[in-house]
């Protein structure tokens, strides 16, 4: 075998073993509603390294999204999944939230071993239950899990899509968020923070990102 040849196809191999463990996982969508002018500011992505990023609010019931008075509550006190040394100014407010739904989309064009963390709490007449779904064809939603948010200081939440294959190296994933009572209210707020989505490079999304190497005919 040619050695050029032979020591390109050695350097894959090694690439595609340890290039995960080495870069590790790759910030590719994040949000810390740090704006807070309008709702279009707050819902905009604080840093997206694909296009399509976004946060829609489908209103039900009376729920509204307040960009005032969206402060504080325990989020400047754990401030979870805050990156870059951001600081918890202001946060997603969600009033009256049964009835609405949050749908975020989230394109994983180029990643794999997807992986989704946001903070989140309640106030005490909140809804206490957010049923999380996702779709991989950006029309049909599957059921992952269900949150119960606390009524204190917000708490880590991780939604983890590792071993779901059809989320990886995706323009069309995206989250569904819905409310109910739980053990909360039918009023009242949930606040979210610090939303992010994580993943390793697939070899698309690891030559767009990484210089390409060369080899010398010798």
């Amino acid at each position: 075998m040619n050695l050029t040849l032979r020591n390109t196809i050695m350097h894959l191999f090694v690439l595609a073993v340890l290039s995960p463990a080495v870069y590790g996982q790759t910030l590719v969508h994040y949000w810390n509603f740090n704006v807070s002018t309008d709702e279009a500011a707050l819902l905009a992505p604080t840093q997206s390294i694909l296009a399509g990023a976004s946060i829609l609010h489908i209103p039900g019931g009376t729920s509204a999204i307040q960009t005032t008075s969206n402060t504080g509550q325990g989020f400047e006190i754990t401030n979870p999944n805050a990156r870059n040394g951001d600081e918890a100014l202001t946060h997603l407010r969600l009033n009256n939230p049964i009835g609405a739904t949050l749908v975020i989309s989230l394109p994983t064009t180029g990643y794999q071993q997807i992986v989704i963390q946001y903070a989140t709490r309640r106030s005490g007449s909140g809804a206490g239950t957010q049923k999380i779904e996702y779709t991989t064809d950006g029309v049909n939603f599957d059921s992952l899990t269900v949150i119960a948010p606390v009524d204190g200081n917000p708490t880590l939440q991780i939604l983890d899509f590792s071993d779901v294959a059809a989320a990886e190296d995706n323009p069309d994933f995206a989250v569904r968020i819905t409310f109910e009572q739980g053990s909360g209210g039918l009023v009242g707020n949930n606040r979210f923070d610090n939303l992010s989505l994580d993943a390793f490079p697939t070899w698309r999304g690891y030559f767009s990102s990484h210089p390409k190497f060369s080899t010398c005919q010798r």
